[in-house]
């Protein structure tokens, strides 16, 4: 081989075989060819030969980058929103995102999760996030106790699909406000009215006393 130019990407192996070095990588996005010189010489002349070497194209898989951890907290009502980014080597434009089980529609995905539910542009990655105010296991989240959820998601060019990228939604809790109900008890004169935690209502004694405590409906 010639010195430099594209030469230097290229050796002859002991058999006389031409290739690619190994720390080299041919990929067509970034080179189409090569053009490199073959010298082949006796103890008298040096004869030297150019040949062009075209690099073809091939489908790559499409990439799908980590997306930040969203942040929410309960009570406040306010979505998580975001853009999930994803980009091909052959430059495709209309990328599709996926979530397993998701319902489809035209231009979105919608996902279910254990906490709320998320919303994601089809091909934008534009997304939202709801919170779900009235699950249990939201509604129980203590002062600065933590739930996470996670969605799995990929994206393909048509023919290959990426590798997965998981978006997690952090859901912070808030100390609730208490609440309570009304409620009402029936005694007879000269009785006493007694009320457990989720017992009943009314319980008669003639010590003519009365006493109270919670029931289920106050929290």
């Amino acid at each position: 081989l010639a010195s430099g130019g594209d030469n230097e990407n290229f050796e002859i192996a002991a058999d006389g075989v031409l290739k690619l070095r190994e720390d080299v990588a041919a990929d067509h996005e970034t080179k189409l060819s090569y053009s490199i010189i073959i010298q082949t010489s006796d103890d008298l002349h040096t004869v030297e030969t150019p040949i062009s070497i075209s690099v073809s194209d091939i489908n790559e898989f499409p990439i799908i980058s980590i997306p930040s951890v969203g942040l929410t907290t309960e009570n406040t009502g306010e979505s998580v929103t975001g853009t999930v980014e994803a980009s091909d080597p052959e430059g495709v434009e209309e990328l599709v995102f996926q979530i397993a089980g998701a319902l489809v529609t035209d231009d979105q995905l919608v996902a279910d999760g254990n906490y709320g539910t998320l919303r994601i542009g089809k091909n934008s990655g534009i997304y939202s996030y709801e919170l779900n105010e009235q699950n249990p296991l939201v509604d129980a989240l203590s002062n600065d106790e933590m739930l996470t959820e996670n969605f799995v998601l990929k994206v393909s060019d048509g023919e290959l699909a990426s590798a997965n990228a998981t978006l997690s939604i952090q859901i912070t809790g808030v100390n609730d406000a208490p609440s309570a109900a009304n409620d009402t008890g029936y005694i007879a004169e000269g009785s006493t009215l007694t009320v457990s935690d989720g017992g009943a209502a009314v319980s008669g004694t003639s010590t003519g006393s009365n006493s109270g405590d919670l029931l289920d409906n106050d929290t």
